[in-house]
């Protein structure tokens, strides 16, 4: 292991500058993965004639601990256009 700089800052202080917000995780996993697949015209977002694969979560996620996402219920799932699950059915 190397010795640290005199001015280095403190262990896995890096860690903090990059971590990623909620939102920023949320597009990689949606608009960023679309555009990554070459499929950006038609997915990755919720707009009139995209491809829809979504969920619904009961609380927003982008409001919520990682644990408290973790717990989330799922209230609606949406495959290929089409309501897989709802709360009430379970699978349809």
């Amino acid at each position: 292991m190397r010795p640290r700089r005199r001015n280095a800052p403190a262990r896995f202080s890096w860690r903090r500058r990059r971590r990623t917000t909620p939102n920023s995780a949320y597009e990689g996993l949606t608009t960023h993965a679309a555009i990554a697949a070459g499929r950006a015209g038609t997915r990755g977002r919720i707009t009139p004639g995209s491809e829809a694969d979504f969920t619904i979560f009961a609380e927003n996620p982008l409001t919520l601990t990682p644990e408290r996402q973790a717990v989330n219920p799922v209230i609606v799932t949406v495959v290929d256009g089409r309501v897989q699950h709802t709360i009430a059915t379970k699978a349809l």
